[in-house]
């Protein structure tokens, strides 16, 4: 002896929670487009070697606006003693 509602009521739960899995799972398409671990890896290092170059001019940018403060500062005081 079955009882019909009760059927119903638990293949529409199985069915609404199959849909709902079914939602949430990646498509082929989504896992094509993910990047891997490797092409993570070559960004960082792009990354890692693009800050480097950035910083290596900054600094010498540095270095040359400060040598250039100092030998400006010297000649004033060389015609000041």
């Amino acid at each position: 002896m079955t009882n019909q509602p009760d059927d119903n009521n638990v293949l529409s739960f199985i069915a609404a929670t199959v849909e709902g899995i079914r939602d949430e799972m990646a498509t082929k398409r989504d896992l094509a487009q993910m990047a891997t671990k490797n092409d993570l890896a070559q960004t960082e290092s792009r990354l890692v070697q693009k800050i480097e170059v950035e910083t290596t001019a900054i600094r010498g940018d540095m270095s040359k606006s400060t040598c250039g403060s100092i030998a400006s500062n010297a000649s004033r005081l060389r015609s000041v003693v």
